[in-house]
């Protein structure tokens, strides 16, 4: 016996909002080590050839993951991409220049991509 359409469509928004939503940290391998780090720590994520770099306060992790998978795997109300090479961790943008269309995070000034500004001023509560 199958299920009805209601059932199914209550299956895949569970399936969708649960996952993440709770989620606090992140593990990544560093040598023989998986190192605990916490997602407040991360500013953003950015793509560096096959891998991606987990930009923290006091150091760079790269993770042999592309953006679109990690982005899978972190919050989407924390998380955003904001260009093809970006994620930016939305508790950490100090400004938002809508002229040059970048976002500044720690010390970094991150392009915007037209693709993804939509989705960025989304997730911003702008007054």
């Amino acid at each position: 016996m199958g299920l009805s359409v209601p059932e199914v469509m209550e299956l895949i928004h569970r399936r969708v909002s649960e996952p993440t939503a709770n989620v606090e940290h992140i593990y990544t391998k560093v040598g023989n080590k998986l190192r605990k780090v916490p997602l407040d720590d991360i500013l953003y994520i950015e793509v560096e050839g096959k891998y991606s770099a987990l930009q923290v306060r006091d150091r760079k992790y790269n993770v042999k993951a592309s953006l679109k998978d990690l982005l899978q795997k972190l919050p989407t109300n924390r998380f955003v991409r904001v260009s093809r090479n970006f994620v930016v961790n939305l508790s950490r943008i100090q400004h938002i220049d809508t002229f040059q269309y970048t976002v500044k995070v720690g010390d970094m000034e991150i392009p915007i991509s037209r693709t993804y500004k939509e989705e960025l001023m989304r997730h911003i509560n702008l007054i």
